[in-house]
């Protein structure tokens, strides 16, 4: 799982290569065209593995890293992602299990800013918290100037 958040930088990094990254300064023609990126990471315990990860906005399927489409307005994102639990201890009777996280965000993109979208899969409760109790999914996003 936590190789997930080193393709997501990757595929950022290679996308940024044409809109210019953190060496090259955007141009004022750069900044009439807004930007959306997209994070989709897990910060679950290794023992959820990832199977699947789709994400939409307005109903097209976009990347799950990296720059995705997005005009000036409002918009949904929708994300869905699939684990499984693997285990060798306590937890052995979850290994057949699959859990489903389904997220949607309504998210707003200006002409004077681009917006990071974040997708992070997390574990909600403690130690006391049953294991099909424990997969959470937070949509959020943020303005970049």
């Amino acid at each position: 799982m936590r190789s997930l958040r080193g393709l997501a930088l990757l595929a950022l990094l290679a996308t940024c290569a044409d809109c210019g990254g953190a060496s090259t300064p955007r141009t004022s023609a750069d900044h009439a065209t807004p930007r959306a990126w997209l994070d989709v990471r897990s910060e679950m315990d290794s023992r959820f593995v990832l199977d699947h990860a789709h994400a939409s906005i307005d109903g097209e399927t976009v990347p799950t890293a990296g720059r995705v489409p997005a005009a000036v307005g409002r918009h949904e994102l929708v994300v869905d992602l699939t684990f499984h639990f693997e285990s060798q201890c306590i937890y052995c009777y979850a290994r057949a299990w699959t859990f489903a996280l389904h997220g949607k965000h309504t998210f707003d993109v200006a002409a004077d800013s681009d917006v990071a979208l974040h997708a992070i899969a997390y574990e909600r409760g403690g130690v006391t918290t049953p294991i099909e109790e424990r997969p959470a999914l937070r949509l959020v996003d943020a303005a970049v100037r």
